[in-house]
């Protein structure tokens, strides 16, 4: 690979167990896991004077076996056909799509891939390749609570969600349209807006957000239970920067200082605390479930899995941490990974600073 894709991995998606898409700030690479190749492709759309880079933030391959990977890059929205390397482009220039930069790509339907832009959502429709966009209004209280897109989740219901600068969006597959509602809190007597960076909806219908001020805990009509922070909430920090639920129902969160877990008898988050000469949970900024149900975390010289051990109503016993160290695999100027993703295989693929393990 080139110096150039020594960047850092801010996707990837897995098409079979042999290739790999990876999003990285100098474009898109196909991995081949076989024989350890890359190969680069520019898949952005070019319009002199151009000021975009090469950065690519989100990608999306809803059905593998099709071979139509979307790309959401700084640039655009690219569609790519994996089998014959065709693309096409769609930038705001020349379409209505409401911004460049895409950071989330989901269906709605089998017609219809919305996307997450800076400056609002569009929705693409796959047959006609037409827009239709939605974005903030004070006069409509089902519109976006923000222009600003961070993060696209599903539910376990199939559901949508959007974290904005300003809250949640939620879009419902069982409706003919798209509506939106604003989730915001009220405290002293005054709105809130809460930056989102991830979001769980649990099978229970409630919904947890990771946000720059703490964890807001809300019940299935979005009506606030709980606001951890640090403190009485037990969270090791207030900047959140992901979160998750994990397959025995237990709710972890990814701090500015290490990861936590909630403790549901104590009503509070409980700090993983590890210590180790070298190594230390610090910033942690995904959180993924292995095969094995480990959870894997990124930190700051590598990667550390934690192994839960718990009772049968499902409360934490123990935990056991293994830390994986790459200071002899990549470059010590940089050893921050930003992503965690394990594959079907059992592998854990690890997007760094300076390249991907």
């Amino acid at each position: 690979a080139s110096d150039k894709m020594a960047n850092e991995i801010r996707d990837i998606c897995q098409e079979n167990e042999q290739t790999l898409w990876l999003g990285t700030f100098d474009g898109l690479y196909r991995f081949n896991i076989e024989d350890n190749s890359f190969v680069r492709y520019e898949a952005r759309c070019v319009i002199k004077p151009d000021t975009y880079n090469n950065l690519i933030d989100a990608l999306y391959m809803p059905d593998p076996k099709s071979g139509i990977l979307y790309i959401g890059s700084s640039s655009g929205l690219t569609v790519m056909n994996t089998h014959t390397g065709e693309m096409t482009h769609y930038r705001s220039e020349l379409s209505r799509l409401t911004n460049n930069d895409i950071h989330g790509l989901i269906l709605y339907d089998a017609n219809t891939l919305l996307i997450g832009t800076a400056n609002g959502l569009s929705a693409f429709d796959l047959h006609k390749k037409t827009f239709t966009n939605y974005n903030t209004s004070l006069l409509h209280e089902t519109s976006l609570p923000n222009q600003t897109i961070w993060c696209v989740a599903e539910d376990w219901m199939g559901g949508v969600w959007f974290g904005t600068d300003d809250g949640v969006a939620s879009v419902s597959r069982n409706r003919k349209k798209i509506d939106f509602f604003r989730a915001t809190t009220y405290q002293d007597g005054f709105t809130h807006n809460l930056l989102v960076y991830g979001i769980v909806v649990t099978p229970n219908k409630e919904h947890w957000l990771a946000t720059k001020d703490g964890v807001f805990r809300y019940d299935r009509e979005m009506q606030l239970i709980r606001h951890y922070q640090s403190g009485s909430g037990g969270l090791s920090h207030n900047i959140v920067k992901s979160i998750m639920q994990d397959s025995r129902g237990i709710i972890w969160a990814g701090t500015n200082d290490g990861l936590n877990y909630y403790d549901t008898r104590r009503d509070r988050f409980v700090k993983a605390e590890y210590f180790s000469e070298g190594s230390s949970l610090k910033y942690i900024y995904n959180i993924k479930e292995a095969p094995d149900g480990s959870i894997v975390a990124n930190v700051s010289s590598g990667v550390c899995f934690v192994t839960p051990h718990v009772d049968r109503t499902g409360t934490i016993l123990s935990l056991n941490f293994e830390m994986a160290l790459f200071g002899g695999m990549i470059s010590s100027e940089n050893n921050d990974i930003g992503c965690v993703c394990p594959d079907r295989a059992g592998n854990i693929w690890l997007g760094t600073d300076v390249w991907m393990q």
